[in-house]
C-alpha cells in the first residue's frame, strides 16, 4: 500500500497546475493581462492509475442518530463519504465527477479556495477515471483504507490518491468532515459550509475529536456493509457486491495535515484500525500542547532492573534511584504553561465540577472503583512480593527484580496485541478477564510452592494490567460528553494514585496481623468480588464487537443509527 500511495502523490502533483491536452493553458502573465471576459476558465485533467483493475466510486449518505453535530445545534451529525473500489467492469457506467455540483460551484465562487479569481478555473468538467456505480469485483474480499482530509479541505483533494489504490486492489473510503470542511454536497444537491472558525486551539482541538468519532462511526457503518446491509441514510441503491468486497479485518487510514493526526489518533482510540500514514500532520496543537499519546511499559522493565543492580550493593540505593523523579517533578512543574486552556467563551474555572461529572455519569464510579482496585493489588504485589520470594529461597536483589520485570513485560506484550485483542473480543470479555486474572496471580502467591510457579503469579498480573488500562481508559473518555473529558480522565488517575497509597494502608497491617498466605488470599478476593459485580451487571457489554454487524443484514434497529 505505501509503494502505491507514494506512487500516486508523485503523479497526482504533476497535474495540479497542469491543463489538460488541447484545453485552454494555465493563466500565465499574459493572460494575466487580458479582461476577465476574454480569459478562458482553465481545465485540468487528473492522472490515470496505474493498476490493474478498473475502478468503481459510489457514495454513501450516512447519519448518526446517536451524536448531535458538534458544530450545529439540535441536529444529527451526517457525513458523505465516497468509495472507491476495484470494478469488475467500468464500460457502460459514467464517469464521477472530481466535485459535486454545488462543491464545484463554491470552489469557483471562492477564488478556488483563494488561489485564483472566480471564473478562471472550471471545477465541475473535471472528470475522474471511475465509474459511478459500477459492479464491485467481489472475487475477494480486499483491504480497506480510510482518508481524511486537512482541516477545511474537501475530500475532493484525495481523489487521484484514492482512484491509484482502488485500482491496486484496495478499498478506499475518502471521508468529509461536514461544517468543518469548506463545502459538502448532500443528496438532493443541498450544500452544508464551513460553520466554526479554525484558527484557534480550542477549535482545533473540538475538530480533532470529532474526526475521530466521524472515522469511528463510519467504520461501525461499513460493518453493517459488509453484513449484507445497506447504511445509505436515503437507501439508495448501491453497486452490486460492493459489500462483499470488504475485508474489514484489514483496515488502514492514510491522511493529510489535520487529517493525518487524524488517522494517528483514529489508530489510537479503534483497534479495527491496523495500520496509518500521517502525512505532514503535526501531533500537537500548538507549541507546547501535544495530542495525548500511549506510554509503554519499557520503564516498568528498566526500573526494577536498575534498582535490583544497585541493591546488590546496598538497600538504600534502589530507593535514591526514586529519587530522581523529585527535579524531574520540579522542573515539569516550572516549564508548564502558567494559563489554563478554555473553550471558547468560557472563563477559566466554570464548567462542571468533579462531583457533578460523577453524579451526571454514574458509571464512572464503576470504573473508577476498578481501577482503585487494581493499583491496589498492584502496589501489593510489588511491596510484598520480595517476602514471599524469601520464603522460595530468592534473596539476591536481582533476581528479585526479575519478577517485576516479567510483570512490566507482559503488560508491554499485551501492549503489542491489544488491537489484535479488540478486533476480536468485545469490551465486556476484556474487562472481565483483567480480574480474572488478578485473581489467578494472587491465588498463586498465596499458594504456589515454589519460585518458578510464583513466576507465573506477576506474569498473569502484568497480563491483566496490559488488558485493563487501555479498556477503562477508553471507556471514561467514550463513556462522557468531551466537554467534561479532561476532568473524567482527571478523576480517573486519583482514583489510581488513592489506590497506590491505600495499598501499604490496607493490605500492610493485614498481612503483619495474619500471614502472607493469608494476606495474599484475602487480595484475591477482592478482584473475584469485582469479577462477580461485572459479571452480575454485564457493565460494558452493551456494545457491539468491533467491526461485527448486527446479526441482521438489515438495516441497523433504532437502537443504533441509519
Amino acid at each position: 500500500m505505501v509503494a502505491a500511495l507514494v506512487s500516486s502523490l508523485v503523479v497526482g502533483a504533476g497535474t495540479v497546475a497542469a491543463a489538460a491536452p488541447g484545453r485552454a493553458a494555465p493563466a500565465s502573465s499574459t493572460s494575466n493581462a487580458l479582461p476577465a471576459a476574454v480569459r478562458e476558465a482553465v481545465r485540468f485533467e487528473l492522472p490515470r492509475p496505474t493498476g490493474r483493475h478498473a475502478v468503481g466510486v459510489t457514495e454513501l449518505h450516512l447519519v448518526d442518530r446517536d451524536r448531535p453535530d458538534p458544530w450545529v445545534a439540535g441536529a444529527d451529525r451526517e457525513l458523505m463519504v465516497g468509495v472507491w473500489y476495484p470494478a469488475r467492469s467500468a464500460r457502460r457506467y459514467p464517469r464521477q465527477p472530481y466535485m459535486p455540483p454545488g462543491v464545484a460551484r463554491h470552489a469557483d465562487e471562492s477564488g478556488s479556495f483563494g488561489l485564483t479569481r472566480p471564473g478562471e478555473v472550471d471545477w465541475a468538467s473535471a472528470m475522474t477515471d471511475a465509474a459511478s456505480a459500477a459492479p464491485a469485483d467481489d472475487r475477494t474480499a480486499r483491504p480497506v483504507v480510510l482518508y481524511s482530509p486537512g482541516l477545511g479541505d474537501s475530500r475532493a483533494f484525495g481523489t487521484s490518491t484514492a482512484v491509484e489504490l482502488a485500482s491496486r486492489g484496495y478499498v478506499v473510503v475518502t471521508v468529509d468532515h461536514t461544517h468543518e470542511c469548506a463545502a459538502v454536497e448532500f443528496p438532493g444537491g443541498r450544500v452544508e459550509f464551513r460553520k466554526p472558525p479554525t484558527a484557534d486551539t480550542p477549535t482545533r482541538r473540538k475538530a480533532v475529536e470529532t474526526r475521530v468519532h466521524d472515522i469511528r462511526f463510519v467504520l461501525d457503518r461499513l460493518a453493517v456493509l459488509g453484513a449484507g446491509g445497506n447504511p445509505d441514510a436515503g437507501k439508495r441503491r448501491l453497486p452490486h457486491g460492493l459489500g462483499r468486497a470488504l475485508d474489514l479485518e484489514r483496515v488502514g487510514m492514510y491522511g493529510h495535515s489535520a487529517g493525518g493526526i487524524t488517522a494517528a489518533e483514529a489508530m489510537r482510540t479503534d483497534s479495527r484500525i491496523d495500520a496509518g500514514i500521517n502525512m505532514d500532520g503535526t501531533l500537537q496543537y500548538t507549541g507546547t500542547e501535544f495530542l495525548r499519546g500511549t506510554a509503554t511499559s519499557m520503564g516498568g522493565v528498566l526500573w526494577p532492573l536498575l534498582a535490583g543492580v544497585v541493591g546488590g550493593i546496598s538497600w538504600h540505593l534502589p530507593f535514591g534511584v526514586y529519587l530522581l523523579g523529585v527535579p524531574l517533578g520540579i522542573a515539569t512543574a516550572l516549564l508548564l504553561p502558567r494559563g489554563r486552556p478554555n473553550g471558547p467563551g468560557r472563563p477559566a474555572g466554570e464548567g462542571p465540577k468533579g462531583r457533578e461529572v460523577l453524579r451526571r455519569h454514574r458509571i464512572l464510579l464503576a470504573w473508577y472503583g476498578l481501577q482503585f482496585c487494581g493499583s491496589l493489588l498492584l502496589y501489593a504485589l510489588v511491596v510484598f512480593l520480595p517476602q514471599r520470594l524469601a520464603e522460595a529461597g530468592v534473596g539476591d536483589p536481582l533476581p528479585v527484580s526479575l519478577y517485576t520485570v516479567g510483570m512490566s513485560g507482559a503488560m508491554s506484550l499485551i501492549g503489542l496485541a491489544y488491537a489484535r485483542l479488540r478486533a476480536r473480543l468485545p469490551y465486556s470479555v476484556l474487562l472481565r478477564g483483567a480480574p480474572a486474572l488478578w485473581t489467578a496471580a494472587f491465588l498463586l502467591l498465596a499458594v504456589a510452592p515454589n519460585a518458578p510457579l510464583l513466576f507465573l503469579a506477576p506474569l498473569l498480573f502484568g497480563l491483566g494490567q496490559g488488558v485493563f488500562f487501555p479498556v477503562t481508559t477508553v471507556l471514561i473518555g467514550e463513556g462522557v460528553p468531551a466537554a467534561v473529558r479532561g476532568q473524567a480522565t482527571s478523576l480517573s488517575g486519583t482514583a489510581t494514585f488513592a489506590g497506590q497509597f491505600a495499598s501499604p494502608l490496607l493490605i500492610g497491617p493485614l498481612i503483619q496481623a495474619t500471614s502472607l498466605t493469608t494476606g495474599f488470599l484475602l487480595a484475591a478476593a477482592v478482584p473475584a468480588l469485582a469479577l462477580a459485580a461485572l459479571w452480575i451487571s454485564r457493565a460494558g457489554a452493551t456494545g457491539p464487537r468491533p467491526g461485527v454487524p448486527a446479526p441482521s443484514p438489515a438495516p441497523a434497529p433504532a437502537s443504533r443509527t441509519e
